[in-house]
């Protein structure tokens, strides 16, 4: 939930569940879900997370942030990883995403609900939906096989669920799953959740797959209040980087986080110029790419031309006209106001790679407009809409320190 413009934290994870006697229609769709996946190859997509919540007296959801992110399918796990990074090696999506997110949507849930001992199956019909014969059957997974693991602050528990599922009959492609999770502790502050994923068949390579094209998570709380997250997949492709998948041996209650983590190689990146920095230094920019909050993420990257070199004792440590590469860290909604902020990760010029990732990195400067940042901190607007264009221009102030 949304307490003073903070998303408090509840994550949804999956596990595998187990199933009892299944139809001989499900059976077949059965067969079709985990022939799919046994022939998938490793891929990624670009996810975009976009969260919103509404009060209890409220009609309407109102927007709080949007994340987008890099998720992998790689030797039948997921990691993540920012976009445009050079590596995705993160199995935890909660250590990018703070605040309420799931996992499972893009690669596992199909799998892991098909290919599990103790589901039941039952009221499973046939009926046209736009002229095509689909089937659709409920489902119900007891709490001692099921593999969704609830978590707030401090607390994490193993639930019950059930819900349903929809296929193309004469395909057998599963179309959309949805679930429901049952005695919900009451500790735990919510009410409900529930999840839902689509899918889809999309190409890859030569042939085509099916995937999940888009996700969505609500939950409500005892207080009433709801949140929201509508996850979409896009641009998918063979990941083609070299796996190394390494095994660790954990406790199966936190295997989220820990089971059989494959570890990736990051990919070749600029040689990083030995170049020792002031201690301070502020540096002018203009951005080179345009932010609106409309549309830009938390995770996108961005460039900035920097207006004059970067010296010490005269002699020049960056030249002018380098780029600034970083992303953007911050683009919430908070009292009717949004907020920007970046992270500053390494100046380019010309090959010559200067990492300054690991510094004390702030931003200030009159923007114009309806916004402006006259100290350092993140920028914000009079209204619900950020934009920063290409005429508009920072201060960076750079200090020796911790990465914010």
């Amino acid at each position: 939930m949304l307490r003073n413009g903070v998303w408090r934290w509840v994550c949804f994870y999956c596990l595998p569940a187990i199933c009892q006697q299944r139809p001989p229609v499900i059976d077949a769709l059965k067969q079709r879900v985990l022939d799919d996946l046994a022939h998938l190859p490793n891929y990624t997509c670009t996810e975009t997370i976009e969260r919103s919540t509404r009060g209890a007296r409220s009609r309407s959801f109102e927007d709080v942030d949007r994340y987008r992110v890099e998720v992998a399918y790689v030797g039948g796990k997921e990691l993540f990883g920012w976009p445009g990074s050079d590596k995705l090696d993160e199995p935890d999506l909660t250590t990018m995403v703070p605040g309420t997110v799931s996992n499972g949507e893009f690669a596992l849930l199909a799998g892991l609900t098909f290919n599990s001992p103790s589901v039941v199956f039952a009221d499973v019909r046939e009926n046209l939906i736009d002229g095509k014969p689909m089937l659709r059957c409920q489902y119900r997974v007891p709490v001692s096989g099921s593999g969704w693991i609830l978590g707030v602050p401090g607390q994490q528990a193993q639930i019950a669920y059930h819900g349903s599922m929809l296929a193309d009959r004469e395909r057998l492609d599963l179309l959309a799953i949805d679930s429901a999770a049952d005695q919900i502790p009451r500790s735990f502050g919510f009410k409900t959740v529930w999840r839902s994923v689509e899918f889809a068949r999309v190409k890859i390579g030569e042939s085509e797959f099916l995937l999940p094209a888009h996700a969505t998570l609500r939950a409500a709380g005892l207080d009433g209040d709801e949140l929201k997250n509508e996850i979409r997949f896009s641009g998918c492709h063979q990941y083609s980087v070299e796996t190394e998948i390494q095994f660790e041996a954990v406790d199966a209650s936190t295997t989220r986080t820990k089971v059989g983590a494959p570890k990736v190689p990051a990919a070749a990146s600029p040689p990083v110029e030995s170049v020792r920095l002031p201690a301070e230094f502020d540096a002018e920019l203009d951005l080179e790419s345009a932010i609106d909050s409309d549309t830009a993420a938390v995770g996108d990257p961005f460039i900035a031309v920097l207006r004059r070199a970067v010296t010490k004792d005269g002699l020049t440590l960056i030249p002018k006209g380098a780029l600034l590469h970083g992303r953007i860290s911050r683009l919430d909604l908070v009292g009717g106001r949004r907020y920007l902020d970046l992270r500053f990760l390494y100046f380019d010029a010309g090959g010559q790679h200067v990492d300054i990732g690991d510094r004390d990195n702030s931003f200030s400067g009159y923007i114009g407009g309806d916004v402006s940042a006259r100290e350092p901190g993140p920028l914000r607007s009079d209204g619900r809409r950020l934009r920063l264009t290409t005429d508009h221009s920072v201060i960076l102030h750079s200090r020796l320190g911790n990465t914010r």
